[in-house]
């Protein structure tokens, strides 16, 4: 027989060009919304003639369960199923990603990473299962109407749902960040890691030209975001032949300029390594840290290389605000040698 999360021999589901991605249970499903809402001590139930006991209650477990919100029984003919209940299952399944990955990531993740991660998950499906009233019943025939199979691929697991935010979003990045002028949104290192829509938003705050926080001097006024990161790469200097510093960036204002340092670990003091304006779509910015002498003076005896990613918007000086977010800070070192960044 099928095993008890087979399909139901009465779903109607998709085509071969498209199949259904996934599923959830449509059968004998409690809900809230209507139904006997508080049954009796012995889940007695009205059919429309009378109170009638509940034969299916035999032990005082089952009695006491029944004593909850949850849909008619099976013998009045409307226990809640179907698409009507699997659908808000899955949109369920949904809204728990998201509040798993606002929990570690401290933001909502896109549609398209909540359908990717719910597809990550799935466990596989048999075809029509057994008889709602006999577990004991063989798989059904496939009851569709032109007789022919149509794939559904099978039913998400929350526990590898949430294993798969974890490992899928955010990957990649070693290290740690602060946000020196400007103000936290949304994100957290994690989303520094891959150019996945998981983004660190950084809303900007006013500051003047001259010197700022932790040793690095802004050339210009205005609304103003600051963030420097410590690269945690395992490179020691003698093995670094070059490196590149790659920026997926963009700015809600027209006009903002992003200059990303590096600090010297001989004079210990900011390099800057470029400049680029940033526009209203991500695009990812490469900045080579050997431009003005070798790389290797930027990492430490530890393989750690400091990094700010300062933006400035002209012509927004005083209450004026923007937001710069990054999907991606990168170091990647000896890169055309072979070696992994």
């Amino acid at each position: 027989p099928c095993p008890a999360y087979g399909r139901l021999g009465f779903s109607n589901w998709g085509s071969d060009e498209l199949p259904v991605s996934i599923s959830a249970w449509g059968t004998g499903v409690a809900t809230s919304g209507y139904g006997t809402l508080r049954r009796g001590k012995y889940g007695d139930y009205e059919n429309g003639e009378g109170i009638v006991e509940n034969p299916y209650v035999s032990t005082f477990f089952e009695q006491d369960s029944l004593r909850t919100y949850c849909g008619p029984n099976p013998q009045d003919g409307s226990l809640f199923n179907g698409t009507s209940a699997a659908a808000p299952q899955i949109a369920g399944a949904a809204m728990w990603i998201q509040c798993f990955a606002q929990m570690f990531y401290e933001q909502y993740l896109t549609s398209g990473q909540v359908r990717a991660i719910l597809a990550s998950a799935i466990r596989e499906q048999c075809g029509p299962g057994p008889d709602p009233g006999n577990e004991e019943a063989p798989c059904l025939g496939d009851n569709d109407f032109d007789d022919e199979p149509h794939p559904i691929i099978g039913y998400p697991s929350l526990v590898d749902c949430a294993l798969n935010v974890l490992v899928r979003i955010g990957v990649g990045f070693d290290g740690s960040f602060t946000i020196y002028t400007g103000n936290l949104i949304r994100g957290n290192r994690l989303a520094l890691g891959a150019v996945d829509g998981n983004r660190l938003g950084i809303s900007s705050e006013f500051a003047g030209q001259g010197p700022g926080p932790n040793d690095l001097s802004y050339p210009a006024s205005g609304q103003t975001t600051d963030i420097g990161v410590i690269f945690e790469t395992g490179y020691t200097p003698d093995i670094v032949n070059d490196a590149l510093l790659i920026s997926a960036a963009q700015a809600s204002a027209s006009v903002v300029i992003e200059v990303c340092y590096a600090r010297s670990e001989g004079t210990q003091r900011y390099v800057p390594l470029g400049a680029t304006i940033l526009t209203s779509a991500i695009a990812a910015n490469q900045y080579d840290m050997g431009v003005y002498g070798p790389p290797s003076q930027f990492f430490n005896e530890q393989g750690d290389v400091d990094i700010r990613a300062y933006s400035v918007g002209l012509g927004f000086l005083g209450s004026g605000t923007y937001t710069t977010e990054y999907d991606q800070l990168l170091v990647e070192v000896n890169s055309p040698f072979g070696e992994a960044p």
